[in-house]
């Protein structure tokens, strides 16, 4: 019961001729405690400690004086060297000595006989304020404070003995009973756990002197319907309740939190530390199982979407499967994302995929948008086993379009050079080399640095594959994300695919699934928003992250 004791647990004070000691003030004499004697040398102006003695620099660098001086409250603005800080110490070290001075100067009666009587002096009561105070100067010059007489000594270890052991009875009374109406009033272990952690604990696990006792409760309890906090706080008192502990079976309590990430927790606490995590494994396996039952429902209920969508659709409209039948809106179920963010998950209201036509290519490609809850972005769709391309940024098209010109420049040069001289050279070269052209708009070419992540291979005769590359953003911290992965569909069914993906965060191959729930969506992407992902992920993310 001791880790559950408070300041006011404590004995009051125990007296014996006006001397007193208690928890709070110690060895005391009318509430007036000992002072040291250089105190009260101070106190008197009797104090011969110099500020420095010997070489300055020898007793703390000018880093460290200058940390104390500020910590003093001291302007140190204009101070550059080691003598003008040492100047201002010494200054500030006076200043001090004179409060003390006269703080000294103001002591009362009481406490210039307090300090006598602390240390043996004999007087006489009857002495006014000045020559009681005259007494205590000449106590501390002719060295009768520099401690305490051998009577004294031995009166204050007499209290200090006798306080410790009617204050231990008295700390362990009021515990206990403290304890035993906290135990008659939340009997329930869920309610008492939460009311008060420290004397849940005390009543399963703890002597009535606070150490530990594994007798009182030898197997592991359990603590049901906790939220993260809650098991948390118990968690840290046990923590502060078993400090110092030796770890071990019998003397140190174990405990361990097991629950779905967004839901409800248990919480096992017990002395063996390998039977507290089965304990907790097991009864958290209904809460598990609970959760992947209302995940399955969620999914049952969107799924009736895609369900209803197929049944309108005739035997030839599912059975061809191209760039063109595949176009549209997917209910997208990936289950390590719904058992990691289930919240994200219900608050997204699932997670889909729209694949739609991509403008501003040479070509038109596809792209997906997709919302995985946890991240979202786009996808550049590619037929299977063909190398990304990538657009060239302004700069690259601006130097082919310098280098050209150069080359364009070059050959007329030689041109006239062998047709008309040098003088009609001159002329030509002013007026005739054409403009530089306008920069084509759009131009692919192949990636020398792409670096993809699998060879995947050619896919099965019956499979449809598309492999993609994609930008996404994290919707949580706004980190963004490139990765790689590919999209199946069965050839003969453009309304179901199966697909993997690279997300650093989440795993490198992670599965998905993709039901169509809606035909060709109206409108298209610009391939300009495939920019808006930066390639650097440090430089972009941060910038986006802020956006409102």
């Amino acid at each position: 019961m001791a880790h559950t004791i408070t300041t006011l647990d404590h004995l009051n004070t125990i007296c014996e001729d006006g001397f007193s000691y208690s928890f709070a003030f110690g060895f005391n004499y009318e509430g007036i405690q000992r002072l040291p004697v250089l105190e009260l040398r101070k106190l008197f102006g009797l104090s011969e400690e110099e500020p420095f003695n010997g070489d300055m620099s020898t007793i703390m660098g000018r880093g460290m004086l200058m940390n104390k001086l500020m910590g003093k409250g001291v302007d140190i603005t204009g101070a550059e060297s080691l003598e003008e800080l040492k100047e201002l110490w010494i200054e500030e070290d006076k200043r001090a000595n004179e409060i003390k001075r006269k703080q000294g100067q103001k002591m009362t009666k009481k406490e210039l006989t307090g300090q006598l009587r602390l240390y043996g002096i004999d007087f006489k009561s009857s002495l006014s304020v000045p020559k009681l105070r005259e007494m205590l100067v000449e106590s501390i010059k002719e060295g009768k404070c520099d401690e305490p007489t051998e009577h004294m000594k031995e009166l204050e270890s007499n209290l200090k003995k006798q306080y410790q052991e009617l204050d231990k009875v008295q700390i362990e009374t009021v515990a206990r009973k403290r304890q035993e109406e906290f135990d008659k009033q939340y009997p329930t272990t869920g309610i008492a756990a939460i009311v008060n952690p420290k004397l849940f604990i005390s009543r399963h696990f703890l002597a009535p002197d606070g150490t530990p006792d594994p007798t009182k409760t030898p197997s592991p309890i359990i603590v049901y319907n906790l939220s993260s906090l809650l098991a948390w706080q118990i968690e840290e008192a046990v923590l502060m309740l078993f400090r110092g502990q030796r770890y071990g079976p019998g003397s140190y309590l174990y405990t361990r939190a097991c629950g779905p990430i967004d839901g409800d927790k248990v919480l096992a606490l017990g002395w063996d530390r390998m039977a507290v995590w089965d304990a907790a494994g097991i009864a958290a396996k209904p809460l598990f199982d609970r959760q992947a039952e209302e995940a399955e429902r969620r999914k049952q209920r969107q799924l009736e979407f895609h369900r209803g969508f197929v049944s309108m659709l005739d035997e030839q409209e599912l059975s061809v499967c191209n760039m063109k039948t595949i176009q549209g809106k997917y209910l997208i179920t990936c289950e390590e994302i719904e058992n990691e963010w289930p919240n994200d998950v219900r608050k997204g209201n699932g997670m889909s995929l729209k694949i739609i036509p991509e403008v501003g290519n040479l070509r038109r490609n596809l792209i997906a948008e997709f919302h995985f809850a946890v991240v979202e972005g786009l996808m550049r769709l590619r037929p299977a086993g063909m190398k990304p391309s990538r657009r060239r940024t302004e700069n690259e098209i601006e130097e082919d379009n310098r280098q050209e010109e150069a080359n364009t420049e070059s050959k007329m040069t030689q041109e006239l050079k062998e047709d008309d001289g040098e003088d009609e050279l001159h002329s030509l070269t002013t007026s005739s080399i054409p403009k530089k052209r306008k920069a084509p708009e759009t131009r692919i070419v192949s990636s020398k640095k792409w670096r993809g992540k699998p060879d995947l291979g050619a896919p099965k005769p019956d499979k449809f594959r598309l492999d993609f590359d994609f930008r996404g953003r994290e919707t949580g911290e706004g980190e963004v994300r490139h990765g790689t992965g590919w999209i199946e569909w069965h050839k003969k069914n453009s309304t179901m695919f199966e697909g993997m993906i690279d997300i650093g965060f989440i795993g490198s191959a992670v599965p998905f699934y993709g039901y169509k729930t809606d035909l060709l969506v109206k409108g298209s992407r610009p391939d300009s928003e495939w920019n808006d992902y930066s390639d650097d992920p440090y430089e972009m993310g941060p910038r986006n992250r802020w956006r409102f």
